[in-house]
This record gives structure tokens, C-alpha cells and sequence, in this order.
């Protein structure tokens, strides 16, 4: 996919079409696999980690909005990055009710 046809797969995108939503996710693939290498998620696995990047860069699609002049990468960079830090903290806080009900305090 060529940089001027992304506007237009953003909205077919938006609009649900599927191949379109494919076309975007295989550009930014890349992307996601290089932001979920920033993080750790206690207990999961790497792939746990862009499972979470790529419901992240769903996330981007349907909410981005081109009137505000956002670059969609960087609007993808932002969602993906929040997706993780939540997936993060939510591991972080059932490994801790874990321990919590197991008698293991730390």
C-alpha cells in the first residue's frame, strides 16, 4: 500500500471493510511488533504482548479522525502504546488479587 492510498483504506477501514482493514494492519504489522518489544507483561508471552498491540491499532482505526491533522501513525503509536500500559497494569493487578487470595503478601 502506497502512503496516498492509506487516507482512503483508513475510511473503507472505518466503514468495515475487511480487506481494507487487512491491508492497514500487514503496513503497520512492523510497527506493532516494535512497540510491543518495549514492554514485559508479568506472566505473558511476547505474542500476549502484540495480541494486545494489534487490538491497540483496532482501536486507532475506528476512533481516528483525519480533521485533526494528526498523522495516523502517530495516532497509531498512541493507541497502541496505551493498549499495552492498560493489558500491563490489568496483568499487574490480577497477578496482585492472585497473591492476595492465595495468603502470599509481598
Amino acid at each position: 500500500m502506497k502512503l496516498e492510498e492509506e487516507p482512503e483504506a483508513i475510511c473503507r477501514a472505518q466503514a468495515g471493510d475487511e480487506e481494507a482493514f487487512v491491508r492497514l494492519l500487514a503496513r503497520y504489522r512492523p510497527a506493532r511488533r516494535q512497540i510491543s518489544r518495549r514492554y514485559f507483561l508479568p506472566g505473558g508471552e511476547r505474542d500476549d504482548l502484540f495480541q494486545e498491540a494489534t487490538i491497540g491499532f483496532w482501536k486507532a482505526i475506528r476512533d481516528y479522525r483525519p480533521e485533526t491533522r494528526v498523522p495516523f501513525e502517530h495516532f497509531v503509536d498512541l493507541c497502541v502504546d496505551r493498549q499495552l500500559i492498560t493489558a500491563i497494569q490489568d496483568g499487574n493487578a490480577n497477578e496482585a488479587r492472585g497473591a492476595e487470595r492465595s495468603g502470599v503478601v509481598g
